[in-house]
């Protein structure tokens, strides 16, 4: 199951010369661009225990509706303006790419304002457990060069 329809894409996607808003696609390769969507943002919610597809908390699932729109409006505008160059030839897409790609990376930790728990942190470094949290790995990290180690 989608967490966006076509319809919710194209109110975000503008429609040119009198030409339909997913043109030269058909329906069928923009639905399929709605669940390939979809499916990506199912994968990070199971990575972080959900089940799939998402049916609550209501906030959650109106901001998973949200990515699924970003994420196939890209797409949708990058086929629909793959043969455009120049200066603004990214423009058409990137806008939503931009904003699909930030949303899907901090989608773990959203998770936690909406369902009111806590979901897995993958580290950040090497050296710390959590990021958010400043745990040193002690032993099992390397340490830190100071000035008086020998080269």
């Amino acid at each position: 199951m989608a967490y966006a329809t076509l319809s919710d894409v194209e109110a975000r996607v503008p429609s040119r010369g009198g030409a339909t808003w997913y043109a030269p696609l058909t329906v069928a390769q923009a639905q399929a661009m709605v669940d390939g969507v979809s499916a990506e943002i199912d994968s990070v919610m199971a990575g972080v225990g959900y089940t799939t597809p998402v049916s609550s908390p209501a906030g959650l699932v109106t901001w998973l509706q949200t990515l699924n729109v970003w994420g196939t409006a890209a797409e949708i505008q990058r086929a629909r303006f793959q043969d455009s160059g120049g200066t603004n030839s990214e423009a058409a897409w990137r806008f939503f790419e931009d904003r699909y790609q930030a949303g899907i990376k901090a989608l773990p930790t959203r998770v936690e304002g909406f369902a009111g728990t806590s979901a897995a942190e993958l580290p950040s470094s090497y050296t710390l457990a959590n990021p958010l949290v400043d745990n040193d790995l002690g032993a099992n990290a390397e340490p830190k060069m100071t000035t008086d180690m020998e080269w």
